[in-house]
């Protein structure tokens, strides 16, 4: 087993039970964990490597809950540059349904870099494109992620309610539940791995009431209890969704998780904007954890999520950028940041500290997605960590509170990141892939994929004429 220090480290936030900051400080790695955190380890040797993180700050990698890495095939598309989520899913619908295995595949490994280089190490993303004929994509997509190196929560999504039955997505999306249950099935014994410190974890995902059907919730909440998994939806994401909601089932977004039976601990929620105090606390004690994506909520119009009720509640909440489609960027330190200035938007300057989202953006992901290996740096846990320089233009003058700056001063790049005991990213380059060649491979997919849903009709442009100019 692999003996590696870390030495002289500026800071450590080591976000244990005692919230402790290490001041020039060590860690010790031994093989995938962490085997000490403290002062003047480097007597307690011999070491395979020593990494001198001398002017850096290390914390915990960041949790990224909620994303969708297909989408920065698609971002910026000027039909959507203004519409709320309904009219914005509706027409990327025409589009995506022409995606293939090779354009998931590239789309993940640019999403992942792009999430790496901003600090996060462990991922959680929902897939729910799946058009008809199609294999292989979410295993492209797992394939990517292991390629980089990330600890990966891929979630399953499935759409079962198309608009002939009076939900949102084409019937050209909508897949036989049958299918999808035999697909989880698969899944769970091919990529599933429920042990500690485990890379690759399987979530089951219908992908929101307006695309699901109510069997369909209930059937996957049965496999997740007899398989432990965890299980994760859109909910409760736009006022149109509640109306939907209470057109169609007669109940607000949270009564009718209740109603399928996922007001369970192993269930967490995208977005959660639109629910009132009483479901508030109805979440809290039922164990129900969510996602806040504040810049996707803010681009589409969706609105703020009650962060700071939900944690005077107990709610478990976490951080999320995201699809690229409707944040049309995957940088998870600058989501801590918007995390903490959307919240005092609604509540006032003293409603979240910087800290505070820190913890959300660490230990709160590590709550929502059901593990106690990450989160932290400390003794056994998962060797997940993060270096930023601090000697760089953006703290210039914020020295006084190093934990805060990372925060409230412009989102950096991580400069180094360590995964499972290996170094992924060294000297702000990622160390497993090529980024130059996938780059110009994604600049391929994408205007192909564009160019595919043009021949069908697909509204790539807005009605300005101005934006056609630059065609």
């Amino acid at each position: 087993m692999a003996r590696l220090l870390v030495k002289n480290a500026d800071y450590i936030v080591t976000m244990n039970k005692s919230r402790e900051v290490v001041r020039s400080g060590d860690i010790i790695v031994e093989g995938e964990r962490i085997a000490q955190v403290g002062r003047g380890l480097s007597q307690e040797g011999p070491f395979d490597k020593i990494i001198d993180a001398s002017g850096k700050i290390i914390l915990p990698g960041l949790i990224n809950t909620h994303h969708h890495l297909y989408q920065n095939l698609t971002r910026n598309l000027p039909s959507v540059q203004s519409s709320g989520l309904f009219h914005w899913l509706t027409t990327l619908y025409d589009i995506w349904e022409n995606l293939e295995p090779e354009d998931v595949y590239v789309s993940a490994l640019i999403g992942i870099a792009e999430l790496v280089l901003s600090g996060c190490t462990t991922v959680s993303d929902h897939y729910y494109i799946f058009p008809r004929g199609k294999k292989g994509l979410l295993e492209a997509e797992i394939r990517a992620v292991q390629e980089i190196g990330v600890r990966f929560h891929p979630a399953r999504g499935s759409m079962s309610l198309g608009r002939d039955e009076g939900g949102l997505p084409p019937q050209s999306l909508i897949e036989r539940e049958e299918e999808v249950v035999e697909d989880y099935l698969r899944l769970i014994q091919e990529f599933h791995d429920g042990d500690k410190s485990s890379m690759i974890r399987l979530i089951l995902a219908p992908t929101s009431p307006f695309s699901t059907t109510v069997k369909m919730m209930r059937e996957t909440m049965a496999i997740a209890e007899k398989y432990g998994l965890a299980c994760h939806t859109h909910l409760a994401e736009t006022l149109d969704e509640e109306k939907f909601c209470l057109e169609k089932f007669g109940r607000r977004p949270y009564e009718y998780l209740e109603e399928v039976g996922w007001n369970r601990p192993n269930v967490w929620l995208a977005h959660a904007i639109h629910l009132n105090q009483d479901e508030i606390k109805r979440m809290a004690k039922d164990g129900v954890g969510m996602t806040y994506c504040p810049s996707s909520n803010m681009r589409l119009g969706s609105g703020i999520a009650p962060v700071v009720e939900m944690l005077e509640a107990g709610v478990k909440v976490s951080l999320g950028v995201d699809g690229s489609s409707s944040n049309d960027s995957s940088h998870l330190l600058a989501e801590v940041r918007m995390a903490l200035l959307s919240q005092r938007i609604r509540y006032g300057a003293e409603a979240l500290a910087p800290t505070q989202v820190l913890e959300i953006g660490t230990l709160g992901g590590a709550k929502v997605l059901g593990r106690d290996d990450i989160g932290s740096l400390e003794a056994d846990k998962a060797a997940d960590m993060i270096f930023l320089d601090t000697n760089r233009l953006e703290y210039a003058g914020a020295h006084l509170d190093p934990v805060s700056m990372l925060v409230l001063c412009h989102p950096a790049n991580a400069d180094m990141s360590m995964i499972n005991g290996e170094v992924v990213l060294e000297d702000g380059v990622l160390k497993n892939i090529d980024l130059e060649s996938i780059l110009e491979k994604h600049r391929r997919c994408s205007t192909n994929l564009i160019q595919r849903a043009e021949k069908k009709g697909g509204k790539i442009y807005a009605n300005s004429s101005w934006i056609r100019a630059f065609d």
